[in-house]
């Protein structure tokens, strides 16, 4: 029977699957990138401001390394979520130092005062990107 002499290079291997321009790391970044293009299709726009922000980038992971997809921007938590009854909570908007919510509602030019509100609904704008990515 013959023998096999197997040897590998460990630094390759290395290079291949941990360094940022190693090949694992560009097929995530292209997949990222990806899910970043699909998200800012399905992200709510009022001024653009939160598709705009949305991004795709590497990060270290536990000794290796992993795409990050989202956005920096305080609201977009929400938008995501959905707030009021269709928020996590489900329990309707509400004041907390005033007999009533004071808002000039979109496309108004006065305020509107309510008791409570209901919220808004969720867009789950970065889920349905990631599913429609792996399909």
């Amino acid at each position: 029977m013959a023998q096999v002499n197997l040897q590998i290079n460990q630094a390759a291997v290395r290079a291949l699957l941990i360094d940022p321009s190693g090949g694992v790391a560009r097929d995530l970044k292209r997949r990222g990138e990806n899910v970043a293009s699909l998200a800012k299709k399905y992200a709510p726009v009022n001024t653009g401001r939160l598709r705009a922000s949305i991004n795709a980038r590497l990060v270290s992971y536990g000794g290796g390394i992993a795409v990050l997809v989202g956005t920096n921007v305080n609201y977009a938590m929400y938008q995501h979520e959905g707030t009021g009854i269709y928020g996590p909570h489900g329990t309707p908007i509400v004041p907390r130092n005033a007999k009533f919510l004071r808002f000039v509602p979109k496309g108004g030019s006065t305020y509107v005062f309510a008791r409570s509100v209901k919220g808004s609904p969720p867009t789950f704008f970065l889920r349905r990107a990631l599913v429609a990515a792996a399909r």
